[in-house]
C-alpha cells in the first residue's frame, strides 16, 4: 500500500514492493531455483528452529543431512565475513546512490543507539 510506495521512493532497494501481487506470486519460494543445496543446508542449519516454528518444511535438514554445527571459531568467522559484506553493500551505495546510503547509515546508527 501507501507504505511500500514510500519505502520504493526512498530506496531502490525496496522497488518491488510496488511491483504488486503478480510479482509476489513469482518470488515465492524463488530461492529453490536459486540456492543449491550446500547453500540451503547452511541457511537451515542456521535458523533451523525459528523456521520451524514458523512452519517451514525442511529440504535438506533432517531429510538428507544432519543439521550442521558451528564453533565458536566459525561463528568469528562468519562475523567477520558479515562485517565486510556490509561495508562492501555501503561501499557499493554510496556510488550508485548517496541519498539512500545517507539515510541507511542513519538508521543503523538510531538502531545502535542505547
Amino acid at each position: 500500500g501507501h507504505e511500500a510506495k514510500k519505502a520504493a521512493v526512498l530506496s531502490y532497494q525496496f522497488q518491488n514492493l510496488t511491483r504488486g501481487e503478480s510479482f509476489a506470486k513469482i518470488q515465492f519460494q524463488k530461492w529453490r531455483n536459486e540456492l543449491n543445496d550446500d547453500e540451503l543446508h547452511l541457511i537451515e542449519s542456521t535458523a533451523y528452529e525459528e523456521m520451524s516454528r514458523l512452519g517451514y518444511e525442511p529440504h535438506i535438514v533432517g531429510v538428507s543431512r544432519d543439521k550442521l554445527e558451528f564453533s565458536e571459531e566459525d561463528i568469528a568467522e562468519f562475523d567477520r565475513l558479515n562485517k565486510e559484506a556490509i561495508k562492501n553493500m555501503y561501499d557499493t551505495l554510496e556510488k550508485e546512490n548517496p541519498e539512500d546510503a545517507a539515510r541507511r547509515i542513519h538508521q543503523a546508527a538510531v538502531l545502535k543507539a542505547p
